[in-house]
């Protein structure tokens, strides 16, 4: 079976440095391991590190059965931009160009977001007659509700009509659909006005385990991590979508009040130079800035709780996050309604805040360091949880078999590879 996978925002294996590898690269291993065969189309250009992998196209092997297509599409620095749209547009079209070249596929799998990735993979699926899977793994174009305020939302829901429309459209032609939680399942049951069958399907994000390395001591000192009190590691881009000015506020109060905790803020984003200068001012916050993946893991490793801080209009339901805290055995400390709160405490491995409340989550704080017994055995809990229930190694045997169910009589042959793999 020969399977294209597509998503812009990844990181990825080879052309980034010590990558932190996430839904599509394990995807890609488990088909691999199945004797599949994979090409996958990202851009040159990486969402996370704003760093250009290449300036023009590429195509790289990672191995005989795995290949990755490199569309050079530009650049953006702001997340919420003219030039991310444009952007985007100029993917979609590179994709279509690429494609056009290669042997066709088996099958296609297109994340959400983008709306113009979907629409040229459902071009293509009708062209050759070859099922289409849309994944959703955000809600677009809901997201740029976001950017108006309370007031002006009725208004720019019906600014935004017709890419609802198109993306509801899209979400009915599509031959499949699968989605990170069930909350997004049924969001795009709603918005396609499809019911769902029998080719729908949920599958997690998940993690891929936690390396056991610490840091060294030095390492610690040096960036001023104390090891004799309760530790939150917070890892995420510095962006709208998380509530920086609450952990904030959380620090500097806890540093007044002396309780005996460090957040520990590993990442980039916008809000970099606030979160440097809060650190520089408050002991109880780190700036710890990119941490690559074996750097995240150590900091994880000596951490006892994960923090996942979102802002009061936050979109996700179970976002990926949460999963690699619970694989480094970490207490959740959540802001988010719905599933992951149901599942922080119906299984007992973490505490729920409400979000905007800094004083909401400073008692919860001063309450947890009151129960040294129950943090150790929410950190056993939480991990149990992840290796019984959100691996990526049962994400990805669920795919695969979700992908051999709808292409039973697939060929087994080889991509045609283009000339100049790096």
């Amino acid at each position: 079976m020969r399977v294209w996978l597509i998503h812009p925002g990844e990181l990825l294996p080879v052309v980034d440095k010590n990558p932190r590898l996430f839904r599509y690269s394990y995807f890609a291993q488990a088909l691999v391991a199945h004797n599949h065969k994979v090409v996958r189309f990202a851009p040159t250009f990486a969402h996370a590190t704003k760093r250009l992998r290449a300036k023009v196209d590429m195509t790289v092997q990672i191995s005989s059965d795995y290949q990755l297509q490199l569309l050079h599409a530009g650049e953006y620095r702001n997340h919420r931009s003219f030039a991310r749209f444009r952007f985007y547009q100029r993917l979609a079209a590179k994709f279509t160009q690429r494609a056009s070249r290669l042997e066709r596929p088996d099958v296609i799998v297109c994340g959400i977001p983008t709306s113009g990735l979907c629409r040229e993979s459902l071009a293509l699926g009708k062209q050759w007659g070859v099922p289409v899977v849309l994944d959703v793994r955000d809600l677009w174009p809901d997201v740029y509700l976001n950017l108006f305020p309370d007031f002006a939302k009725v208004f720019a829901r019906r600014l935004l009509a017709p890419s609802f429309k198109r993306m509801g459209n899209y979400l009915a032609a599509a031959s499949g659909r699968i989605a990170v939680s069930r909350r997004y399942l049924d969001w795009a049951v709603m918005l396609s006005g499809k019911a769902e069958n029998a080719n729908d399907r949920v599958i997690y994000l998940g993690s891929s385990p936690v390396s056991n390395a610490k840091p060294e001591a030095k390492w610690l000192s040096r960036h001023g991590i104390r090891t004799d009190c309760f530790l939150i590691c917070f890892a995420g881009q510095f962006e709208a979508t998380y509530d920086i000015d609450l952990i904030l506020a959380v620090a500097e109060e806890a540093d007044r009040r002396n309780l005996p905790l460090q957040i520990l803020m590993a990442g980039i984003g916008s809000e970099s130079p606030k979160v440097a200068k809060k650190a520089k001012e408050c002991s109880t916050l780190v700036h710890l800035g990119w941490l690559n993946r074996d750097e995240l893991h150590s900091v994880l490793r000596v951490s006892d709780a994960g923090l996942c801080s979102y802002a009061g209009q936050a979109l996700q339901s179970l976002p990926n996050k949460p999963f690699e805290y619970m694989a480094a055995g970490l207490v959740l400390i959540n802001s988010l309604p719905g599933e992951l709160a149901d599942l922080v405490n119906t299984q007992d491995i973490g505490v729920c805040y409400q979000a905007g409340q800094p004083e909401n989550l400073l008692h919860l704080l001063e309450e947890i360091l009151q129960r040294p017994d129950w943090i150790i055995d929410a950190k056993r809990r939480a991990h149990q949880v992840f290796v019984d229930r959100f691996s990526v190694a049962e994400a990805g045997e669920t795919f695969v078999a979700y992908l051999e169910a709808m292409c039973p009589q697939s060929a087994r042959g080889k991509v045609s590879f283009l000339e100049g793999t790096a």
